[in-house]
């Protein structure tokens, strides 16, 4: 079966991002894996790493289950200042051991060659009592600073913080060492209760301004609009020990498959890249597999944006405006009341559609049984994308999504993915993998629209 050129992938079973964490100019992705089935099974740490991170090398299983039990999600990150005693420049990860009969614990590895290989504490060394759902500690480095303080920067004087799911909560510690710990909150409430929350994650992102906001995000194993898996986020504060909701939370994709998403710690200085599973719990195998299953999304460059009168997120696609050229540069034109077929993309490939004025806008990407439909409202500032391949029928229609005063929208299809970006709108679709090009359909609705496709041809 083919595979994907542009995301990430691996031989045998993947889902959620893991450890993901910058060394020596390298992004690290670890993931859940099981090499052993294209199947769900007895979870290990996968590895990848990328300069571009639209490139990937595989590279040896970096954990492994043992007595203790299987290896659940968690993070990694830089100790350059030796903190934790373990040689300066180690990256110590952080992560959960599930047992059957135990339940789930937090356990420590670390590495001293960047990453490549770990080892572990003998056993667990953060428990907690009569919580089943215990789970996805995410780490990072907390700086005060003069205004305000940096998250995930490894240097100056600050404090270790972990965010780890328990039930319906999220426990903030903070730690001198990545070893001991104290607990300095329980956070509940604020996020949808219909599933148990898992993969906290905590990211400061900037708007179109400069100013900066911070976003705790959860992962929800049902409940989203799409009626699978999904993410939300919320506007807080922190100072280090306690989140402070500021607003209602909100989804950050009305896509079936982005899920469990994480930011890489250590990432050049700037707004924050993530990446999700490009799957969902409702339906986890939907589509058939050969030597694997299950894909990590195209990694997103975070910012804020203002859509609906809120504060939103909006996402863009590393490494689009390197193969379109930049914004602005235009290879179509499709005019006011017109329908163009814009060329095939053959495997992988961008879209980038840039409305001239008020209007709508639909695109159609086509490719054997598989229809992606996207209706931008740009006028009304509202977008909405269905895909035929959901396996499954939403209760109701889907409403619009805001997207925010914008007048560009993005596309990425790979051989069995769909991802749109418009603004705060953001739809991901798996699909089966196929090797028979996609076809792009604009139509124009009250509006000229320029147009610029790319293809990636090697990876």
């Amino acid at each position: 079966m083919i595979r994907p050129l542009v995301h990430l992938t691996a031989t045998g079973w993947l889902n959620d991002p893991n450890g993901l964490v910058v060394v020596d100019g390298r992004f690290h992705a670890y993931f859940q894996h099981h090499p052993d089935s294209t199947s769900w099974g007895p979870m290990h740490w996968g590895h990848a790493v990328s300069t571009d991170l639209l490139r990937w090398e595989s590279r040896p299983i970096a954990l492994s289950p043992d007595e203790h039990g299987t290896i659940f999600s968690g993070s990694a990150v830089l100790d350059s200042m030796n903190t934790a005693g373990l040689g300066a420049g180690s990256v110590v990860a952080w992560f959960t051991y599930h047992h059957e009969h135990l339940g789930e614990r937090q356990g420590r590895a670390w590495s001293l060659d960047g990453g490549e290989t770990f080892v572990k504490d003998d056993g667990p060394l953060l428990t907690a009592e009569g919580e089943p759902d215990f789970r996805d500690p995410k780490v990072f480095r907390f700086v005060s600073r003069d205004g305000g303080a940096d998250l995930d920067h490894d240097h100056g004087d600050g404090w270790w913080v972990m965010l780890v799911a328990v039930g319906r909560s999220v426990w903030v510690l903070i730690s001198d060492d990545l070893r001991s710990w104290t607990r300095t909150q329980v956070l509940t409430g604020h996020f949808d209760e219909g599933a148990v929350w898992e993969t906290p994650e905590l990211m400061r992102v900037h708007d179109p301004a400069g100013a900066s906001v911070e976003v705790l995000t959860i992962g929800l194993g049902s409940g989203s609009p799409s009626g699978s898996s999904g993410v939300q986020a919320m506007v807080v504060t922190f100072d280090g020990r306690t989140l402070r909701p500021e607003a209602p939370a909100f989804w950050v994709d009305h896509g079936t498959d982005f899920y469990a998403a994480q930011a890489w710690n250590g990432a050049p200085d700037g707004d924050p890249i993530w990446v999700g599973w490009m799957g969902n719990w409702r339906v986890p195998e939907p589509f058939p597999a050969d030597d694997w299953r299950g894909q990590l999304s195209i990694p997103r460059r975070v910012t804020a944006i203002r859509a609906g009168g809120e504060l939103r997120l909006a996402q863009h696609p590393v490494g689009v405006d390197d193969l379109l050229g930049g914004s602005g540069v235009e290879h179509h034109v499709v005019h006011d009341g017109t329908a163009r077929d814009l060329e095939p993309i053959r495997r992988a490939g961008a879209l980038r559609l840039e409305a001239m004025t008020p209007g709508a806008v639909e695109l159609q990407l086509r490719r054997g049984e598989d229809t992606v439909v996207v209706r931008w409202e740009v006028g009304d500032g509202s977008l909405l994308a269905t895909s035929s391949a959901t396996p499954w029928v939403v209760p109701e229609p889907a409403p619009p999504v805001p997207t925010g005063e914008v007048r560009e929208l993005r596309a990425i299809v790979d051989v069995a993915s769909v991802e749109i970006f418009c603004g705060a709108a953001a739809y991901s679709f798996a699909v089966v993998a196929d090797a028979r090009p996609w076809r792009v359909r604009v139509v124009a609705i009250g509006t000229d629209v320029r147009g610029a496709v790319g293809e990636w041809t090697d990876a």
